[in-house]
C-alpha cells in the first residue's frame, strides 16, 4: 500500500466468525494485530469494519464488548498509540456494514440503531455501508424510512455498488452518485462512493456473469466521475476479494492461473446449494445436484487480463488517490505508467 500510494484500508471482521466462536475470534484478532503493526510501521491508515453477516439481536452485548476490547487493547482514544487508526469528527471510527438491505437479513433496523447508540457511547464515530439504493429506498435497500434515520446518525455512509453496473450503464449510476452526494451534504454526512474495478462471482459460483475490467477503464472512469461529482473520499473494493474478483492486489495474470490450464482440468461439485472444486467426479447425486468438469463449464478463474502488469490494479488506485487529492490533473482517460 505504501508502495503504491494507497492511503489505508479497512479491516473486515465477520460478526458471525468472532463472536460465539472462538477460533474465528482468535484467527480475526490475529490477523488484525499483524495489521495494526503494520499500519504504524508502513504509515497507513487503518479502520475495523464489522459485517453484520451472523449479527442477531441477542448478541449485542457481546458484539459492542468485541469493539470495547478493541478500543482497549489498541488504547484507539491515545492517538500517539496506534497512530494511523481512522478518526472522523475527532473519534475513532467503526464501521457496519450490511445497514439496510432487503434480502431477508436476521436482523432489523432497530438491532442496529441499539448497536450504533452503543458504540457511540464507547467513544466512536459511525460509518455505515449501505445498499446502492439507499437514497430512495428502493431495489436492494429496504422501503422503510428508518434506514435515512440512521444514516443521518453517521458520520459516513458507504452505498455497495459491485455488481451493480457495468461499463455499459454507469452513466445512470453517475446520475444517482450526484444526488447521493447532494443527499448528504444537505444531511451533514460524508459520502465515500465505493469504485471496483470488475467483478465475477464465478470465482466461486460457475454460472454467474463476469463483470470484465476493460484494462482499468472501468475503474477509472468511476474514480473520475465521483471526483468530478464533488467526492472528498473514495472507498476501493477490495484489496484482497478474490472469490468475487475485486481485487486490487497483485495476483496471476489469467494465461498463468494454473487451473484455467487444460491439463489442470478439475471437477466442480454442487451440492445442497453449494459450490465446492474435486479432484475426482462425485457420482449417485440426485435432484439439482451435479458434478461436471470445469472445463465443461466454461470456468476460468479471474486472474489480472493478460498484457498487463500483475501490479495494474494497485498502481492505478495510487494514480486515482493522486487525482482525488488534485495532485495530477482530473482527466477520463487512462493515466500513462512511464
Amino acid at each position: 500500500m505504501k508502495d503504491y500510494g494507497t492511503d489505508g484500508v479497512f479491516m473486515q471482521r465477520f460478526v458471525g466468525e468472532v463472536i460465539d466462536n472462538p477460533d474465528g475470534k482468535d484467527h480475526f484478532d490475529k490477523v488484525l494485530e499483524s495489521a495494526m503493526e503494520g499500519s504504524n510501521t508502513y504509515q497507513r491508515a487503518i479502520c475495523v469494519m464489522y459485517d453484520l453477516g451472523g449479527f442477531l439481536s441477542d448478541r449485542l452485548t457481546k458484539t459492542l464488548a468485541d469493539a470495547q476490547n478493541i478500543m482497549d487493547k489498541y488504547q484507539l482514544k491515545d492517538r500517539t498509540k496506534q497512530k494511523f487508526y481512522l478518526y472522523q469528527n475527532g473519534k475513532p471510527l467503526i464501521v457496519l456494514w450490511g445497514v439496510g438491505f432487503n434480502d431477508g437479513r436476521p436482523y432489523s433496523l432497530t438491532d442496529v440503531e441499539n448497536l450504533m447508540k452503543g458504540l457511540r457511547e464507547k467513544g466512536f464515530s459511525i460509518m455505515l455501508g449501505v445498499p446502492t439504493f439507499w437514497r430512495e429506498r428502493r431495489n436492494d435497500a429496504v422501503s422503510d424510512l428508518k434506514l435515512h434515520e440512521l444514516i443521518k446518525a453517521s458520520d459516513v455512509v458507504m452505498p455497495w455498488f459491485v455488481g451493480r453496473y457495468g461499463m455499459s450503464n454507469y452513466a445512470d449510476f453517475h446520475t444517482l452518485i450526484e444526488k447521493d452526494i447532494a443527499w448528504c451534504r444537505s444531511n451533514s454526512v460524508e459520502y465515500a462512493p465505493l469504485c471496483f474495478p470488475g467483478s465475477s462471482d464465478r470465482n466461486m459460483h460457475p454460472n454467474n456473469a463476469i463483470n470484465k475490467r476493460y484494462g482499468g477503464q472501468f475503474l477509472w472512469n468511476q474514480i473520475y466521475h465521483c471526483i468530478k461529482s464533488g467526492a472528498q473520499m473514495l472507498y476501493i473494493a477490495m484489496f484482497d476479494e478474490i472469490d468475487e474478483g475485486t481485487a486490487i492486489y497483485k495476483c496471476l495474470n489469467q494465461r498463468d492461473v494454473p487451473g484455467n490450464d487444460p491439463e489442470n482440468d478439475y471437477w466442480v461439485l454442487y451440492q445442497n446449494g453449494k459450490y465446492s472444486i474435486r479432484t475426482s467426479q462425485v457420482t449417485g447425486l440426485t435432484g439439482n445436484d451435479w458434478c461436471k468438469l470445469a472445463s465443461e463449464l466454461n470456468v476460468t478463474f479471474q486472474g489480472i487480463e493478460d498484457g498487463l502488469p500483475t501490479d495494474h490494479y494497485l498502481w492505478l488506485t495510487g494514480q486515482g488517490r493522486k487525482m482525488l487529492r488534485g495532485e495530477i490533473p482530473l482527466k477520463q482517460s487512462l493515466p500513462e505508467r512511464k
